[in-house]
């Protein structure tokens, strides 16, 4: 059986999340290409017809998925800086407010910020507070955003490097 690299990974997530997100986009107007590894020289990406190396300090792991976070403003601080990258992730994982003594983490959403792919039940008792997941339905203020979101990043010329499944984290 084949190993996957991390960097092939995150690659397959990016052309995945980018071409999904350029279907859409294509209904509204001509898009270009999702980002892909340049056929000349694979240790870059072509972008927008032009070969790129994608540089960023980091990523805000919250950004979609806490309602409270001002990603605009987070993505317009990231272009101001010269970058082209930033990671996110979907919600499936988020952390308790206070976990691993972050103060003012974005992946820790205050009560009522959360938003994740699937639409509350009517059923009480989530852990983080409010009511239970319903794992049959979709959320669509959560897909809004996480659209809007993408849309921003393309705008500022940075691409979504969207986190599928992250690895666990230990609390030391």
């Amino acid at each position: 059986m084949m190993e996957w690299s991390t960097s092939r990974q995150r690659l397959l997530i990016l052309v995945a999340i980018a071409g999904a997100f350029s279907a859409g986009a294509a209904a509204r107007a001509a898009s270009p290409a999702p980002i892909s590894l340049h056929p000349q020289n694979p240790h870059y990406f072509l972008w927008r017809d032009k070969p790129t190396i994608l540089i960023t300090s980091g990523e805000h792991y919250g950004a979609v998925l806490n309602r409270a976070f001002d990603y605009k403003r987070y993505l317009d601080a990231l272009q101001s800086y010269g970058f082209n990258l930033t990671r996110t992730f979907t919600g499936a994982y988020c952390e308790a407010v206070g976990a691993f003594n972050i103060e003012k983490n974005t992946l820790a959403p205050a009560p009522g910020d959360l938003l994740c792919p699937w639409a509350r039940s009517n059923q009480s008792g989530y852990a983080n507070g409010g009511n239970k997941f319903d794992l049959t339905q979709w959320d669509p203020e959560y897909f809004r955003r996480l659209s809007d979101f993408v849309e921003e990043a393309g705008k500022r010329g940075i691409v979504v490097e969207l986190e599928l499944i992250p690895k666990p984290f230990e609390e030391g």
